[in-house]
């Protein structure tokens, strides 16, 4: 599992479009101050146009650099990354130990940094700096692996599945307080059962 960091912010917005990008600001949040007017010049989180630039450009960087990495590397990038998380599980501990350095570098090439890697094994772990690590592997003891948040599930490291957990507080015990709870649930891949 790894992250790429400030995904969106990698990704420059064309200078013919990022007029539509402009925005006035006022020092300190005092309206009586000067007015300043600035211009994004990339792209923004939680616009809707966003993942899908983002996404080109890490399609873009595959295929201008895929020559030069393994094959699996480039479809890793393709097919396994949701937005900016790299979900890829490997049957050897040698391909992810392989894996990692290759895909590192890939996406470096298209000023990508992925960052918050972590794994079940140590020897996987082994290659990857501390500094890239999630906070919760960074002194990994082996003896106790994390349990850390994944999409909206966690992840039990140590007996590797994944849990899901809703919040029930302040829910009145009706229908319709049942419903908003299990609203709260956030399955992207949609691996918790239907609750209906």
């Amino acid at each position: 599992m790894a992250d790429i960091e400030g995904m969106f912010h990698q990704v420059c917005v064309p200078q013919a479009d990022s007029n539509a990008l402009r925005f006035l600001w006022w020092k300190d949040a005092n309206m009586s101050s000067t007015l300043h007017e600035y211009q994004m010049q990339v792209h923004l989180f939680g616009a809707t146009w966003s993942p899908s630039c983002a996404g080109y450009a890490l399609q873009k960087t595959v295929e201008d650099n895929y020559q030069d990495f393994d094959a699996d590397v480039g479809q890793t990038v393709i097919s396994i990354f949701y937005v900016d998380d790299c979900l890829r599980s490997v049957p050897t501990i040698d391909e992810g130990r392989r894996l990692i350095p290759q895909l590192s570098e890939l996406l470096r090439r298209g000023g990508f940094r992925l960052t918050k890697w972590f794994s079940n094994n140590k020897d996987v772990m082994s290659v990857i700096p501390p500094s890239e690590r999630a906070e919760s592997v960074v002194d990994l003891d082996l003896d106790h692996l994390p349990i850390e948040k994944i999409l909206g599930m966690w992840w039990d490291m140590d007996v590797d599945n994944f849990s899901f957990k809703m919040s029930t507080r302040d829910v009145p015990l009706t229908r319709r307080g049942l419903l908003c709870a299990m609203r709260t649930l956030y399955d992207p891949l949609g691996l918790s059962p239907p609750m209906f």
